[in-house]
């Protein structure tokens, strides 16, 4: 919202001069002179109208030669032009708080994405561990900036496919108690998700991809009945390390054995859904190893399948070639 600034009594000011007394011969020279410049008086400068206040006669009649300190109202038709100035009012919009800022572009995100985001007293989380919303108004406008970066890296219609599943609602939090993000898909018609904010915005952004996937994987499982087979990923991947915590199998370890790559984290070793969750935000992110390079490695041909698993998804994304969406541009074909 802007304010406006109120006019003041300085907004609109008339100046009436009462004029010095010159020849009919010098006065009609000057109006002549204005007549030929196309000059109106009422938009001279301060400076050449005071000029032209002290030259110009007051009445051009021997009646009101006479007449010096005659009201300017009983002037003759005759007389001279009063010279008026006005003064534009002060239009000029008073700066918005970092407070109204936060919630213009709080609006502006929810418009033009469909998202919901919720901070301080309007973030209401039930799931898993108990969160307090940001309220300092600096990390707010971080923060909010930082997500608009992230979505708009995603095509619009992607978002309204989503919408039509669930709203989407991100609740930005002080902490979660040492994780980055949590999604809440307990209730399919309701899924939301909660971004720590005390990490930084690195990792935020990795954050957001990754419980982005979350949301697309808990749309996929409530609302498509073949949905274990659109998000199988395990022919591609070495099941029996699942709920490790070394580094084999990971495209951590090594890039010379590419077909002995399965995970692109530790963390994607804890279960299936953090497994393609991880995988799908290494691919938005800015890395590319080795076994990201070639069609046939366990880690592209899990990325295949996921995209094909977002494209079922989100029917208006059909429109895009293979390769062409943000998670689909690192993938080998």
């Amino acid at each position: 919202m802007y304010k406006f600034k109120n006019k003041s009594d300085r907004g609109y000011r008339t100046f009436h001069r009462i004029f010095g007394v010159l020849s009919v011969s010098t006065v009609l020279f000057a109006l002549s002179a204005c007549n030929r410049q196309n000059v109106s008086p009422a938009v001279l400068d301060s400076d050449f109208s005071d000029e032209i206040a002290s030259s110009t006669t007051e009445a051009i009649t021997p009646e009101t030669e006479a007449a010096t300190d005659m009201p300017v109202s009983e002037v003759s038709e005759t007389s001279s032009p009063v010279v008026e100035i006005t003064t534009p009012a002060d239009t000029e919009p008073a700066p918005l708080t970092l407070s109204e800022q936060n919630a213009a572009l709080l609006s502006h995100i929810n418009s033009t994405y469909g998202v919901n985001i919720r901070y301080g007293s309007d973030v209401i989380w039930n799931y898993d561990i108990s969160v307090s919303g940001i309220t300092d108004d600096e990390l707010i406008f971080s923060r909010l900036n930082m997500l608009e970066t992230c979505l708009m890296r995603y095509p619009l219609s992607f978002f309204s496919d989503l919408n039509a599943y669930s709203p989407i609602i991100i609740n930005l939090v002080d902490t979660l108690g040492g994780a980055d993000g949590y999604t809440d898909g307990s209730d399919g018609n309701s899924i939301e998700i909660a971004l720590s904010c005390d990490n930084s915005d690195l990792y935020f952004a990795l954050a957001f991809h990754h419980e982005l996937f979350h949301f697309i994987e808990y749309c996929v499982i409530y609302n498509f009945d073949d949905y274990d087979e659109l998000l199988d990923t395990d022919e591609y991947t070495d099941t029996a390390l699942y709920g490790t915590d070394d580094y084999s199998g990971t495209i951590y370890s090594t890039d010379t054995d590419i077909y002995g790559q399965y995970f692109t984290s530790i963390y994607g070793k804890t279960n299936r859904l953090e497994d393609r969750a991880e995988l799908f935000s290494y691919y938005m992110g800015n890395t590319v190893k080795e076994c990201m390079r070639y069609s046939d490695t366990p880690i592209s041909l899990k990325m295949k399948k996921i995209a094909e698993a977002i494209r079922v998804c989100c029917p208006s994304l059909e429109e895009y070639e293979r390769g062409e969406l943000p998670w689909e541009r690192k993938i080998a074909y």
